[in-house]
């Protein structure tokens, strides 16, 4: 065992991700991963996308790699890695040069050699095209597909599309291509694949000129059938209760209707049913002719046999089902809670948690046994991935347990010590949450049980603010604003709340695909001028931007006030801004609480932070004849915006936007 741990810490590990499309003419970022490799070669070969699959359908792993390292190489080049000889994964960004159309395949390897299984090696296939596309499914099961512009996302009218689907073949037990039919868009860059009448996977593979792009991924329909609104007659059951002891008998009542599943509904007056009680292997107990009222209703009743099996009956008709339950039960007699938990608690202290038996008849239930349990999780605050680039964990764990009995009140008392787990520092703020599980016996051996929550941290204060993440400057500006302990209940305290606009970055970054790596093999400066929008470190991190001018500074009490008030709102630029709110517990220790937030204009020409995408709700519910709005914008410019609107399951507006580094209210 030994052996193997070692050669799994020593072994050669290597994966390469490239971005599915990417744009002719312009270099583009692969992201390598690695594991105790000092050196990389790369070869890049431009292939027939019909030979790759022909290669990955019919050869086995080795001999595809074969087939593709014999390509015709366009490029080799190697990458030194910088092995720090820690054993640990590392990762990061290398340039690969601009392309013309096609389909490639980047060949990765620790060794020039590119021999299978010998050395750690990676295939990553891709596409470069000018074609982007976007595909969804309606509730008709048709596929729709938008196919635009990669770069300006403007839509491809005259692209055909050529559908394939596979389909199993019960005689060669191999699935085989079929074609499906051929598709040109429209001038909205549009075209669908009608539904199917039985289940089927298929692909698309779009040609524009001397572009080519195949989607590779599978399109699922499922079996679709016509007469989803047609009227149809459904019975809807209602019981005395859920669950049933042998020998009681079941009292129900039906209303019969006939349907739409939309909006329509009407009673079915004078019908005949016939309702049929069965048990739990779905066998015929009995059965009831049953003639509706000029309500639509009818009623009757079963009795449950004494000596039948137990577990999960159902009453039925022709056009609807009741399931319900019978078991051997008792009546209890008494039950178990935790009374409210008040105050403030350190870690590494005992907390105390009382909880009380009481028979239903209110008397105490005294001296039975009670068995309990406390277990320990954590959690953190949210800002921690954003300072630290992780989310920490700590397991759960089960801290305390033991036996006590109840006093003559019926009272018990629990008291345990609220451990923090070692492995995690301090700085990172983490808030553990102690779950008391409590099973109480009585003399019969009833059992009865309940639950009560504690949760303690390094702070034994809460500050909460109820700004939103998204701030109208001309809508409300007085929010919810309470300190409480950490289980929720009201502690009063003084603090200062101080807000900032944050001094945001002059242009808009896309976001990256895949995590930030830890290496750096491209330059800040040639960052900068090959993938002039891609963030390089945390640009577009706002948790790390420098703070600009201070505009609100207040003391609060919420002893006298529970509320904050954003004086002169209406008068803040549309921005990003971030709130400080300090105070401390009962032990003196500061706690703080930091919220993100951006401002807006509804009315403004500009969107209110360097985003590629903006689309915030203003009004989104009202009466009929109201108008719902919208912003909708981009920082960017010549952007082109698919805009519909959907009304049960039927687009019933569509029109292509033009925003240009603006906002429009919709």
């Amino acid at each position: 065992q030994c052996r193997v741990l070692e050669n799994q810490i020593r072994s050669k590990e290597l994966s390469i991700k490239v971005e599915k499309i990417n744009s002719p003419g312009m270099p583009f970022k692969a992201n390598i991963s690695f594991k105790n490799l000092d050196s990389l070669h790369f070869k890049l070969v431009k292939i027939k996308f019909e030979d790759y699959k022909k290669w990955t359908k019919n050869e086995k792993r080795d001999v595809r790699f074969k087939n593709i390292v014999e390509s015709k190489s366009i490029k080799d080049w190697e990458l030194y890695l910088e092995n720090e000889g820690d054993f640990q994964r590392h990762s990061g960004d290398v340039k690969v040069d601009q392309l013309s159309l096609g389909f490639y395949v980047l060949l990765a390897s620790a060794s020039k050699k590119f021999i299978y299984k010998e050395e750690a090696v990676s295939v990553t296939p891709f596409w470069v095209s000018n074609m982007s596309y976007l595909t969804r499914r309606n509730a008709k099961q048709e596929v729709e597909f938008f196919v635009m512009n990669r770069e300006t996302g403007a839509p491809l009218k005259g692209v055909k599309a050529k559908l394939y689907y596979r389909k199993y073949n019960y005689t060669s037990r191999k699935n085989e291509l079929k074609f499906l039919g051929e598709k040109t868009t429209d001038s909205d860059g549009f075209f669908k694949m009608e539904s199917a009448s039985d289940y089927r996977n298929f692909y698309a593979d779009f040609s524009f000129g001397d572009d080519q792009l195949n989607t590779e991924e599978s399109h699922y329909q499922y079996r679709y059938s016509e007469g989803g609104n047609s009227l149809r007659t459904k019975t809807i059951f209602f019981t005395d209760r859920a669950i049933y002891r042998p020998g009681q008998t079941i009292h129900f009542k039906g209303i019969v209707l006939e349907s739409d599943n939309e909006s329509k509904n009407n009673i079915k007056t004078n019908f005949k049913s016939t309702v049929t009680f069965y048990d739990v292997n779905r066998q015929k107990i009995s059965d009831i002719n049953l003639v509706t009222n000029e309500y639509g209703t009818f009623s009757g009743s079963f009795v449950i046999p004494n000596n039948g099996l137990n577990g999960r009956v159902s009453i039925r008709d022709e056009n609807g089902s009741k399931y319900l339950a019978v078991e051997e039960y008792k009546r209890p007699k008494f039950e178990v809670k935790f009374n409210p938990i008040k105050g403030s608690y350190k870690l590494n202290e005992e907390v105390n948690v009382v909880g009380v038996a009481k028979t239903y008849s209110g008397a105490a239930l005294d001296d039975a046994t009670v068995n309990y349990r406390v277990v320990r999780n954590a959690s953190f605050p949210y800002w921690c991935r954003y300072y630290y680039g992780y989310s920490p964990r700590s397991a759960q764990k089960e801290i305390e347990n033991g036996t006590i009995k109840t006093d003559d009140n019926g009272e018990y008392n629990i008291d345990f010590i609220a451990k923090a787990d070692k492995a995690v520092n301090a700085k990172l703020s983490a808030t553990y949450s102690y779950t008391i599980y409590a099973d109480v016996v009585d003399v019969n051996g009833e059992t009865h049980s309940s639950t009560a929550y504690v949760s303690v941290g390094y702070k034994a204060l809460k500050i909460n603010a109820t700004i939103p993440d998204r701030l109208n400057k001309s809508a409300v500006d007085t929010f919810n604003f309470s300190t409480t302990n950490l289980g929720g209940e009201p502690e009063f305290a003084k603090g200062n709340v101080k807000i900032w606009a944050l001094k945001m970055p002059n242009k808009y970054f896309r976001t990256s695909l895949w995590e930030k790596g830890d290496k750096k093999y491209i330059t800040k400066e040639n960052h900068e001028n090959d993938f002039r929008v891609d963030v390089y470190d945390d640009e577009n991190n706002r948790h790390k931007w420098e703070r600009n001018i201070k505009v609100y500074d207040y003391d609060f009490d919420t002893e006298k006030r529970q509320a904050l008030e954003l004086y002169h709102l209406s008068e803040w630029e549309s921005g990003e801004y971030v709130m400080e709110a300090i105070t401390k517990d009962k032990y003196g220790e500061e706690v703080k609480e930091i919220k993100y937030f951006t401002v807006f204009d509804e009315h403004g020409k500009h969107i209110a932070a360097n985003k590629i995408s903006w689309f915030v709700p203003i009004k989104r519910k009202g009466e009929p004849g109201d108008k719902a709005e919208f912003l909708i914008g981009s920082a960017a410019k010549d952007v082109k915006v698919l805009y519909e609107i959907e009304h049960k399951n039927k687009i019933v507006h569509k029109e292509w936007l033009d925003i240009n580094a603006e906002q429009k209210k919709i």
